[in-house]
């Protein structure tokens, strides 16, 4: 597909599909594992027209018929990296392909909740910096703009001078470079998430907090589709494999680290403490993962340790969402109190004024 049509119909059967994948590969799993044949799902779903799926069954079922007996290859370019790493390892093991797909839509939910958990505090202080750019233009536009025509600036206090170079600033020259530091520091950061892996990107990982999250984030979703691909049957460094293969920069050059760890003749498993998972998780698999007696039951172990992690970073998400609420409040607050200094030095402003125009009498 190469028409600007054909892009707009992917690209809208993504956004619709996004939001039903957990559901929809949780009840894959099941009909698969109840023995469904996958082309009569398909096609069941697209009959029945069942929102927010329907549209990306239908592109599925015309990637079956270019690529029969392949799911993987029919459905390349239709889905996320993470859903091409499951769908093909699921091809590799039919038998266990229902149990790994289950696995998998509790992965996207636990991730959801991840995701929504980060959002706040990250929308937040926009929401604040939007709020705060259209105080101050409200106010210099309107507010100060009649004062300023009632009282000249030369009759204003020190304070009432300040309060208005604040909106000077904000608003004119110094307002745009800082905004535009704002947003040229978020564009690197949302590049860098997926691309970066240059100096000091380690560092980042286990430091500043935008990475940390991410690299968090990313890596138990990782470590939890290795250790489902394993219990399915497949062998760990073919799983690391498939992850590698399909992932993104970053994802890519943190499967090397592991790879090199492999080489030495080491598990998967055993050199997660090398990544910037969070240190507690990555202890506990390393632990688990020296036990010779744990070793069939050790992927279970790992993925309920990494869904005991994921309900652990949700609750201090919301515990820093709050903090974060209050600080921008906080900001918000004392900008507009500045800005109110205005009002005060107009009136005082008015009084000195008229005291002036009465002596010159």
């Amino acid at each position: 597909m190469s028409s600007l049509s054909d892009v707009i119909t992917i690209w809208n059967a993504r956004r619709l599909f996004n939001a039903q994948r957990s559901a929809f590969y949780r009840d894959l799993g099941a009909s698969l594992a109840a023995g469904a044949s996958l082309n009569g799902l398909i096609s069941e779903y697209t009959k029945q027209d069942v929102p927010g799926i329907s549209p990306m069954m239908i592109l599925w079922g015309e990637g079956m018929l270019a690529h029969p007996g392949s799911l993987a290859r029919a459905t390349t370019g239709l889905v996320s990296e993470s859903d091409t790493i499951i769908i093909s390892a699921a091809e590799m093991n039919p038998g266990t392909a229902g149990t790994l797909y289950q696995m998998y839509a509790s992965n996207l939910a636990q991730r959801k909740a991840m995701v929504r958990a980060v959002m706040l505090p990250l929308m937040l202080p926009a929401f604040t910096f939007a709020a705060l750019v259209a105080v101050l233009f409200f106010f210099k536009l309107v507010i100060y703009a009649d004062m300023l025509k009632a009282v000249p600036l030369k009759f204003w206090p020190a304070y009432g001078a300040f309060s208005y170079s604040v909106i000077e600033f904000s608003t004119g020259l110094g307002g745009a470079l800082v905004a535009a530091t704002v947003v040229g520091l978020f564009a690197w950061v949302a590049w860098s998430l997926n691309n970066y892996t240059g100096r000091g990107r380690d560092w980042a990982d286990r430091t500043i907090l935008p990475y940390t999250l991410y690299a968090q984030m990313e890596l138990i979703s990782t470590v939890t589709a290795i250790c489902s691909m394993i219990q399915s049957g497949i062998a760990d460094t073919v799983a690391l494999n498939k992850v590698a293969s399909n992932g993104s920069m970053w994802m890519s050059y943190q499967m090397e680290k592991i790879r090199a760890h492999t080489s030495r003749g080491k598990t998967v498993l055993t050199s997660l403490r090398n990544l910037p998972l969070p240190k507690m998780l990555a202890a506990r698999i390393v632990v688990l993962a020296g036990e010779e007696k744990l070793a069939e039951a050790l992927p279970e172990l790992v993925i309920k340790s990494c869904q005991d992690e994921i309900v652990s970073m949700v609750e201090r998400l919301q515990i820093l969402s709050k903090f974060v609420t209050m600080v921008c409040v906080l900001n918000l607050m004392s900008f507009v109190g500045v800005l109110m200094l205005g009002n005060i030095a107009f009136s005082e402003a008015s009084q000195a004024m008229s005291n002036a125009t009465l002596m010159a009498r």
